[in-house]
């Protein structure tokens, strides 16, 4: 009976430890796929500012301003994604997010806020929400 117990205990464990796994696996595949789209977020925000400058609805002065902030958010976009994705490191991860974070609202606050085009502004700054709301989501996840 004795060894009949242990075999069950040590059963439930295992079956616990394979959950367990799992779950911390399927945490970390959806905060990388969050941190794929927030990398396609800033691409498509990028991209939509090109636009508008082409169009001479960002001076090049605001164009030159913006474009030094994308350029420090993919940045810390890099690190997030080889935080989730390459290393799984929670901690690591966390901290890219408040870096991303905190660059993200740069961007608006030292970069789109200065457009004087209320179209492309506005535009601009939709995109700057739906990436911070995908930052969001990870720290949502525990930063895996």
């Amino acid at each position: 009976m004795k060894n009949r117990t242990k075999l069950q205990l040590i059963g439930l464990v295992m079956i616990l430890a394979f959950t367990s796994s799992e779950f911390i696996c399927n945490g970390y595949a959806k905060a990388g796929e969050l941190s794929r789209d927030f990398a396609a977020g800033i691409q498509a925000f990028q991209s939509s500012e090109i636009v508008f400058h082409s169009a001479g609805k960002v001076s090049d002065s605001e164009h030159a301003v913006i474009q030094t902030w994308v350029l420090r958010v993919a940045m810390t976009g890099q690190q997030l994604d080889a935080a989730i994705n390459t290393t799984h490191n929670a901690k690591d991860a966390q901290a890219a997010v408040n870096a991303a974070i905190d660059a993200t609202t740069g961007l608006l606050n030292s970069g789109v806020l200065g457009v004087k085009n209320e179209e492309s502004k506005a535009a601009l700054q939709t995109s700057l929400v739906t990436l911070k709301a995908i930052l969001g989501s990870i720290l949502a996840l525990g930063g895996h």
